[in-house]
């Protein structure tokens, strides 16, 4: 494109309007500009008069902005392409631009000057990438040229070159066929090697040979030798120049026999006209070559041979399951993560496993050397993977890699995650929409307060009582609404557990009455005082009462019965259904991430998780059974305690009986108390939360958070980690032995364990 030719440019939007304005801001002599109202439209233009400069919205129906991107650049990889997007879909914009796109502009427009001036930018750029290729060519050209110059050099050192410096064993084949022919009128050569398994055969073509004669060719070569070896044949016609002249037969073939010094199996062999003999520097040449040849696959077999060894040491070492298939497509590694992953044991096995899930079709496309990257992929049994496959490319042989990751947790997680994106989004136009209302709730409440109080008729005071009730209800409702969207930092309160439980079914009760759901309480007359987080305690309410309405779904007579009850030091809340129970195998994993009993899409399995979690936090627990109608799920929450002391202790460990002991005493005195047996939540715990004492009774066996765990340890509790001994301390007695640590004899004397915990104390004390 010169400086005076007309650049093409085309606009895309589904709004008439949104294109006149485009256009409007593009009116120049220098362009031709093209209107499309679809994606659909915008590709048949494209296809017929190439644009430079594609102007495009995002938000189309059918095809998309995003799709017309790529489907522009598959046409013409040079195109550039403006999008056009709103508010809402600036970060797909940005990521389209990363893939791609040149620059994205937002909707409203800030001035037609800014589109004109953009377009004018990218013009640039789309003539830049012009003129960087035309000067590509140029530079191809003129090496192409310096090329023929050089080319009067001996035959023998260019086929000695390119033996010795191979990209791979079919490239340094073909370059040597090529230089033969230049000095040998020859029709085809071949490369005969021999390996265990199988043969490799490499055939190069330079005049057009009969398939049927090159396979015929092919198999007379491998008579004689044992039964059951498969050959790998490879047939190059690219040397062929006239490919219109008819195929030629295989008239005189010479074989040259690799030498025996190269412990190499295999030959080279070159056909040559009916008529033509060989002089004697020729048979030198095709010696030369065929034990140059030899010497090069040797050592790039070793070479090979290392770089397997060195890459099952390292797939071995990876979380993810890899697999890599050799050049005849069949599994020839793979690693434990793979075994794990595809449930079997042994090579052999794979095939057959991943046809079980679905994935045989993989093996197929991977020896096709079709690339996947990181295509999710939802198997037989439910689970989601993430799978890559990879050519990889050696000297010797042209393998392929690939790499399977459950991504079933992150799939759902991520689901979970958008879902509270939109959540969030809903809180925050719930706050403004409840404070909306509030503002008529409240002149409807003041004025019907200001009536009641007049010489009114009585049945014109019943209803400005009924309205007054009703008014303040939704008030109160609104109030719980908000309570429950808004983000609140964790602070836990002491409140009366009823009215908790109350606030829950205040925001159920439209549900409750909308599916017949008969509500049955069971309260004591006394108050029960709880020191909670309300919201979070609501949350796990809510949970448990939405699982209960999804259990009673197909039942006809649907009863929640709510129970709350206390003994001394713990509060009782019981949410029960009269539903069909959980199965009982199911009972032990209902609380596990991601676990579910509800059809696909209906529940993520993460509910009963965080309602886990919360519980946990609050230090409490939340257990479930079934009873002869219904599952019943009971929540022990610690009752308030106005003497409570503000010294809190954790446990690291999975040893409940000293749980058990440790809790019971530290109750005693008043000390915070809490259990955790995983590792990662433990570390993440002390890292993030404050605790006077740490009851240490688990090692982690890995050495990197092992590492963490002490380095916590020994910054924010030094001399106020107590580890509890029983013979296997090796990993830590130096750091009791130096006095960091303090160390306590299993199993545990309330002596003991008393005389530790005084000092600590006293020095907590004072501070």
């Amino acid at each position: 494109m010169n400086d005076n030719s007309v650049s093409r440019i085309l606009v895309v939007d589904d709004e008439e309007l949104i294109r006149e304005v485009m256009i409007s801001s593009l009116q120049d002599d220098r362009y031709e500009i093209f209107s499309a109202a679809s994606g659909e439209e915008a590709l048949n233009i494209f296809q017929k008069h190439p644009c430079d400069v594609v102007l495009s919205d995002i938000m189309m129906s059918k095809i998309s902005g995003i799709d017309l991107l790529f489907a522009l650049k598959k046409i013409n990889p040079d195109v550039e392409v403006i999008l056009v997007t709103g508010f809402a879909s600036v970060e797909t914009a940005q990521a389209a631009v990363a893939g791609g796109a040149y620059r994205y502009i937002q909707k409203p427009f800030g001035s037609l000057q800014e589109i004109s001036q953009i377009v004018e930018e990218a013009l640039a750029a789309h003539k830049n990438k012009k003129n960087q290729k035309a000067q590509f060519q140029e530079a191809l050209y003129q090496r192409d040229r310096l090329k023929k110059r050089l080319g009067q050099l001996e035959t023998m050192y260019l086929i000695s070159h390119a033996i010795g410096f191979p990209e791979n064993i079919p490239l340094m084949l073909k370059d040597v066929a090529k230089l033969l022919g230049k000095v040998l009128p020859i029709s085809m050569m071949a490369c005969f090697i021999q390996e265990d398994h199988f043969i490799r055969a490499y055939i190069i073509l330079l005049s057009p040979i009969s398939q049927n004669e090159i396979e015929k060719f092919a198999h007379d070569w491998q008579k004689g030798m044992q039964e059951g070896i498969q050959q790998k044949l490879i047939v190059d016609k690219s040397l062929i120049e006239n490919s219109h002249l008819p195929e030629g037969k295989i008239d005189k073939l010479i074989e040259i026999p690799f030498p025996g010094y190269s412990n190499l199996r295999g030959s080279l062999c070159v056909v040559l006209p009916k008529m033509r003999n060989l002089q004697s520097d020729e048979e030198e040449l095709l010696d030369v070559t065929a034990a140059q040849i030899a010497g090069t696959i040797q050592r790039l077999q070793e070479f090979h041979k290392k770089e397997r060894d060195r890459m099952n040491l390292f797939i071995n070492g990876m979380n993810d399951g890899v697999i890599v298939l050799n050049e005849m497509g069949t599994v020839s590694m793979a690693n434990d993560s793979a075994f794990a992953l595809l449930k079997c044991s042994q090579i052999k096995e794979i095939p057959e496993a991943l046809k079980n899930m679905g994935l045989e079709k993989i093996l197929q496309q991977t020896q096709g050397n079709n690339v996947m990257l990181g295509d999710k992929i939802k198997i037989s049994d439910g689970r989601i993977f993430s799978i890559s496959a990879l050519p990889l490319s050696y000297p010797w042989e042209l393998m392929s890699g690939i790499i399977f990751r459950d991504m079933t947790k992150q799939y759902f997680l991520q689901k979970e995650l958008e879902r509270s994106s939109r959540l969030s989004a809903v809180g925050e136009l719930l706050s403004g929409v409840v404070h909306e209302i509030n503002t008529p709730l409240t002149v409807i409440l003041g004025y019907a307060s200001l009536l009641v109080n007049q010489d009114v008729p009585p049945d014109v005071k019943h209803d400005l009582n009924l309205i007054q009730s009703e008014a303040a209800r939704c008030q109160k409702l609104m109030q719980n609404l908000l309570n429950l969207a808004r983000h609140k930092v964790l602070k836990k309160i002491h409140i009366e557990a009823k009215e908790l439980i109350e606030k829950a079914l205040e925001l159920k009760q439209f549900a409750f009455r909308k599916y017949n759901i008969e509500v049955v309480r069971d309260y004591p007359q006394e108050h029960i005082l709880i020191e909670v987080e309300p919201g979070q305690i609501q949350q796990v309410l809510l949970n448990l009462m939405n699982n209960a309405q999804d259990a009673m779904e197909s039942l006809k007579q649907k009863i929640l019965k709510i129970s709350l009850r206390k003994n001394q030091t713990t509060a009782f809340i019981q949410v029960k259904d009269n539903g069909h129970g959980i199965p009982d195998e199911f009972l032990e994993k209902i609380f596990d991430p991601f676990f579910t009993t509800k059809e696909i899409g209906k529940g993520s399995g993460l509910g009963l998780s965080i309602s886990h979690n919360i519980i946990q936090e609050h230090h409490g627990k939340i257990k479930a059974i079934n009873e002869e109608s219904g599952a019943l799920f009971t929540i022990e929450l610690p009752l308030y305690n106005e003497n409570k002391s503000s010294c809190k202790a954790i446990f690291i460990g999975s040893d409940q009986e000293v749980e058990r002991d440790l809790s019971r005493h530290l109750s005693m005195r008043h000390i915070d108390f809490k259990a955790l047996a995983k590792e990662d939540v433990a570390i993440h715990t002390l890292q993030t939360e404050k605790y006077e004492i740490v009851f240490l009774d688990m090692i982690p066996s890995n050495m990197e958070k092992r590492e963490i765990l002490f380095k916590i340890l020994e910054t924010k509790y030094f001399k106020r980690c107590i580890v509890l001994a029983d013979g296997t301390l090796d990993a830590i007695q130096y750091l009791i032995e130096e006095k960091h640590f303090l160390s306590l004899e299993k199993p545990i004397s309330l002596r003991e364990l008393e005389a530790l915990l005084k000092p600590i104390l006293e020095e907590i004390d004072k501070k």
